[in-house]
């Protein structure tokens, strides 16, 4: 009887260690299911996995912390690579190449050292183009001080001096006078009244004076640089009292580097106004620029490097 005991006492020991073992088999067997489906679930999160037949819009995987969607901005989109090697720059030889596309019936005026064209219904120039070179920078520098005259070569309403004067307003000059101080001719060619726009009066601090220098900076490093300045107006643009000048909302800028090997360019809206953040803050695509101002930018460069351009906000070989 007592062995009869024992044996069944040992029976159910050995029927309890059996059980704990196989309930141990599921615990784990749930586990590594749980690791699995977690990371099947965070491969979806990320979008590195996308279950075929999946076709509706994982709205909630796309916000940010927030709880907005994710939108991209210009200075988000990424630049595909591109080379321009076997682009041949012919076009760089054409006297208008950096010339916003232009009709023959609009006053388009001609210096020797930049050119604009003029828009007698806001009385000053919807975009000025001209060039910064590394070498006129090593030159000795003359200071400037501007006085304006009205512009002869202006067939229809041409501004005076004292159409700028406002009470919060100053005339500013939209090719710099620090990117021709190399020349005293060059300086006198900036008097003319046509080459200004109304700007706040603490427009030129910040950002504007920041970016003026870092042209030169980008001159001297690439060897020369294109620039094209202009400014953007608001469908109803406000006015000046006296003379009806109009004023803009921004100043935009546009920076043309065609000197291989790299090729490339970058656009700067500043609004009309004190401007203290960051240059890189205010940088934009060209495309942008070009949306805002009804303006086609460098329409003698093939269609391929000009979208490449025009297209993509990147600052790298900038900053």
């Amino acid at each position: 009887m007592a062995k009869k005991m024992r044996r069944r006492a040992g029976g159910k020991h050995l029927g309890v260690t059996g059980k704990r073992k196989l309930n141990l088999a599921k615990v784990t067997m749930g586990l590594f299911l749980l690791v699995i489906l977690g990371y099947v679930g965070l491969s979806i999160y990320e979008g590195r996995i996308i279950p075929e037949g999946l076709d509706f819009e994982m709205d909630f995987f796309n916000k940010d912390k927030a709880g907005s969607p994710a939108q991209d901005t210009p200075n988000e989109t990424p630049t595909p690579a591109f080379d321009d090697r076997g682009f041949d720059l012919y076009f760089t030889k054409a006297f208008d190449f950096m010339w916003p596309a232009y009709a023959v019936d609009q006053q388009v005026i001609e210096r020797p050292y930049y050119t604009l064209r003029y828009d007698a219904d806001r009385k000053q120039a919807l975009w000025v183009a001209y060039s910064v070179n590394s070498d006129s920078l090593q030159l000795p520098l003359t200071k400037h001080r501007f006085n304006l005259k009205k512009d002869p070569r202006v067939k229809t309403g041409a501004t005076a001096p004292s159409d700028f004067r406002n009470a919060d307003l100053k005339a500013l000059p939209l090719a710099s006078a620090d990117h021709f101080a190399y020349s005293e001719f060059a300086l006198g060619q900036l008097n003319y009244t046509s080459l200004f726009s109304p700007v706040s009066s603490n427009f030129e601090k910040g950002a504007w004076s920041a970016l003026n220098d870092q042209i030169k900076r980008w001159a001297s490093q690439n060897g020369q640089v294109y620039v094209v300045r202009g400014p953007i107006f608001d469908t109803k643009a406000k006015r000046t009292d006296k003379a009806r000048v109009a004023i803009p909302n921004a100043i935009y800028t546009i920076v043309l580097d065609i000197q291989r090997p790299e090729i490339k360019a970058i656009g700067f809206v500043l609004p009309n106004g004190e401007n203290n953040l960051p240059l890189s803050n205010y940088a934009i695509s060209i495309d942008e620029i070009e949306r805002r101002t009804g303006l086609d930018f460098f329409p003698t460069i093939s269609d391929e490097l000009e979208n490449h351009l025009e297209k993509y906000l990147d600052t790298t070989g900038w900053f």
